[in-house]
């Protein structure tokens, strides 16, 4: 947890986060989530944001990240830092969850990246 304090998370948010996420990971996973974010040029301030709205993120697997991250570049989305700023709730999803919406609503690539940066709570709907 001493990256999450590293980062400016107060002991007050601390402790809201973990009350949302008791099942928040110990360190070096911790870690690693944390500098995914990083690797897709997230800020400081964004990752502070990304952590204290949606701790559940710091319960997923690398793999899993990874994976959504590997989608949503194929779709064409190039700012993710901006999409996860926007919407850190989308970090919740897995890969094919975001296949399987497209492949329901029958959207092509550019359709569905427009609606995923034009509404970033479209989350809701998946």
């Amino acid at each position: 947890m001493e990256k999450l304090v590293e980062l400016g998370i107060s002991e007050e948010e601390l402790k809201s986060m973990l009350e949302l996420n008791a099942n928040i990971l110990e360190e070096p996973e911790l870690n690693i989530l944390i500098d995914i974010l990083y690797l897709i040029k997230c800020d400081e301030r964004m990752i502070k944001n990304i952590l204290i709205s949606n701790p559940n993120y710091l319960s997923r697997t690398k793999e899993d990240v990874v994976n959504l991250i590997n989608e949503l570049l194929s779709l064409g989305i190039n700012d993710l830092n901006i999409l996860f700023d926007t919407n850190p709730y989308l970090l919740d999803l897995d890969d094919f969850d975001i296949e399987d919406y497209k492949l329901e609503h029958n959207y092509s690539n550019e359709e569905l990246v427009n609606l995923l940066e034009g509404d970033p709570f479209i989350f809701s709907e998946i």
